[in-house]
């Protein structure tokens, strides 16, 4: 197998130099002496269970610095209970066994990072073909997994992250456990991939960071602690996203999101100063007006009127879309489009200016006005009928000296006062709430 491995991987410029068994290297680990390989083939179990290794407090003792770099793993990896005093480094190799961490402990840094010096194209990415389990480990240095590819199920529940953690660039085939971890600083996961489910139950975030990413299977925050800052800008979700009963303490942002599903928030609360869905695409109606009402919620408590009315727009569209048929389609035409509900005091100004034009163009043509030399008095009578009531109701006086008016066109202005008055006092209204208060 090592020899169609190597024949493989020559053939993608990936260059093996030896094959080097996973004796050689155990004795190493046990004598304290650095573990630093890079292009090689690891054949046969890495197994702290082998007799000879110290152990401290319990836990099998490691140490030796581990850099393995650009390198394929045949066989299994299993470093349950084990303590690292010093870095591991396995960036840019391939696993085809299981790759166990369970219940560790890293003072070291651990870094599954491609090893970016030796200018390798389809190695940059490590690809763990088995399942990675890491659950119940403690990272006390920096961890870093950028660009890792985990086949099947990638289980790192119970972790404790004590420093910053990478998971950017990542693709996730199988299942993401990170339930129940605690990440004491910021967790980076730009970029990533997760085909199937993303689990983060009751985890604790010190910095969530989860720009660009895509989630095809539910993603689950459920009963999750946020305590910085929480960003999710440009990622998508294709099925259902769960964050009932979590905790955002500082700025979270979900602008320019894409919930192709259902977005879940169920005993959700923000004690935050800033919360934003702007641009934020919404599939189901029910979703984008809980959502954006929270939103709405936080930033007028905030002061933050503008985007508040924003996304208070963006809730009312989204209650509109729930109504029946022959309620939805006549709201949408007349409240949401000409009064904006109340937001866009510009689209008032718009249709008044549209109303004058229509009717101006129908006393003209039709020659419903007596007297006018020319258009400009058609355009002055249409402007007086649509801003001024009682001036329309001179004219439309058969005893006016004013302009007189055909039988049939009296009627066609009292509906552009009547028009004209409803659109004038909406611009009052909406402007007074959107820069009076």
């Amino acid at each position: 197998m090592a020899e169609d491995i190597q024949e493989e991987d020559s053939s993608r410029k990936f260059p093996i130099h030896k094959i080097i068994d996973s004796i050689e290297l155990l004795e190493k680990i046990k004598k304290n002496i650095p573990v630093i390989y890079n292009h090689v083939i690891i054949k046969g179990d890495l197994n702290t269970n082998d007799p000879g290794f110290p152990k401290s407090e319990g836990r099998f003792e490691i140490s030796s610095v581990i850099k393995i770099t650009n390198s394929i793993f045949l066989d299994d990896i299993n470093f349950r209970g084990t303590l690292f005093k010093k870095s591991v480094i396995l960036g840019g190799s391939i696993f085809h066994g299981n790759v166990i961490f369970a219940d560790s402990l890293f003072y070291g840094m651990i870094n599954y990072n491609s090893d970016l010096e030796w200018n390798i194209d389809y190695e940059l990415i490590s690809l763990i073909r088995k399942n990675c389990y890491s659950d119940g480990s403690r990272l006390s240095g920096n961890a870093n997994f950028n660009g890792c590819r985990f086949h099947k199920i990638a289980d790192y529940s119970g972790c404790e992250f004590a420093d910053r953690v990478y998971f950017n660039s990542c693709q996730f085939d199988g299942d993401a456990c990170f339930s129940e971890s605690k990440f004491h600083d910021g967790s980076y996961f730009e970029g990533s991939f997760f085909k199937g489910d993303a689990l983060f139950v009751k985890c604790s975030f010190h910095f969530a960071y989860f720009p660009n990413c895509k989630f095809c299977a539910d993603t689950h925050f459920n009963m999750s602690t946020f305590r910085l800052a929480s960003q999710f800008l440009k990622s998508s979700f294709d099925e259902d996203i769960f964050f009932n009963y979590s905790q955002f303490n500082d700025f979270t942002t979900f602008a320019n999101c894409k919930f192709n599903n259902r977005f879940i928030i169920s005993g959700t609360k923000f004690s935050v100063d800033y919360l934003t869905f702007i641009q934020t695409s919404f599939k189901d109606p029910d979703s984008q007006e809980i959502a954006c009402r929270q939103a709405k919620n936080v930033l007028e408590k905030n002061g933050n009127r503008e985007e508040a009315g924003y996304h208070f727009y963006r809730e009312m569209d989204a209650r509109r879309k729930q109504k029946p048929w022959y309620i939805r389609y006549p709201e949408y035409a007349l409240i949401q489009m000409i009064f904006g509900y109340g937001i866009h005091p510009e689209r008032l100004i718009i249709s008044w200016v549209v109303l004058i034009a229509i009717f101006f163009i129908l006393y003209q043509y039709y020659s419903g006005v007596a007297h006018p030399d020319e258009w400009f008095e058609w355009m002055k009578f249409s402007f007086g009928a649509a801003i001024a009531p009682g001036y329309i109701a001179s004219i439309s006086n058969p005893e006016s000296i004013s302009y007189k008016l055909s039988h049939t066109f009296q009627i066609a202005a009292m509906i552009e006062a009547v028009a004209g008055t409803f659109l004038w006092a909406g611009f009052i209204a909406t402007f007074a709430r959107k820069y009076m208060r």
